[in-house]
């Protein structure tokens, strides 16, 4: 795992870029996901921490429905960023498995084995 060359992922792990997003658990129950951008990463991992546990999901950047997420900014200029936000025992179906971080590690460990090798 290395820092991504730019500021268009957070990581660069096993040769996929990757953009990271955290959040706690607000006191309303939920996580909020925020300043998600459609830029150059092939995979979204959002991790989530609650007072006594951790979720996290991974998923590919073309599986985003951009287009039912909420904008996070209004006016003119505020269309390129989006926020999700659940309930932190639900999330949204699209967002696929319950939030386990052993997803995350069987993503990234498939990833291991598909690398090209030089």
């Amino acid at each position: 795992m290395v820092r991504s060359p730019d500021s268009d992922a957070d990581r660069v792990i096993e040769g996929a870029r990757v953009e990271i997003k955290f959040s706690t658990e607000w006191e309303s129950g939920q996580y909020v996901f925020q300043q998600i951008r459609d830029q150059n990463y092939r995979f979204l991992i959002c991790l989530g921490v609650s007072p006594f546990d951790a979720k996290a999901w991974i998923f590919e950047k073309k599986k985003i429905p951009f287009k039912m997420l909420k904008h996070q900014h209004g006016g003119d200029r505020g269309h390129d960023t989006w926020w999700i936000g659940f309930p932190a025992n639900r999330p949204p179906t699209w967002m696929g498995k319950k939030g386990f971080l052993t997803d995350i590690y069987r993503t990234l460990a498939k990833l291991k084995g598909r690398r090209r090798r030089s």
